[in-house]
């Protein structure tokens, strides 16, 4: 539940505070262009756990010394 908290919070302070400014109103506008590859990216994350094969690289490493 935190990771979700910390997501919804990142994107509230990100994207939502900064299109209250007026200039950056014209990159806002066009939501089409920049929320599809933002869900993308959210879902790859959730499918694909960042840095997977490092991980096992180095649980395998510690097994082989």
């Amino acid at each position: 539940m935190l990771t979700i908290w910390n997501h919804v919070s990142a994107f509230t302070s990100v994207i939502l505070f900064n299109c209250f400014t007026p200039v950056n109103w014209s990159y806002c506008v066009e939501v089409d262009k920049w929320f599809p590859p933002y869900i993308e990216d959210v879902k790859q994350v959730w499918c694909q756990k960042p840095y997977e094969s490092e991980s096992k690289y180095l649980l395998n490493f510690d097994k082989n010394l």
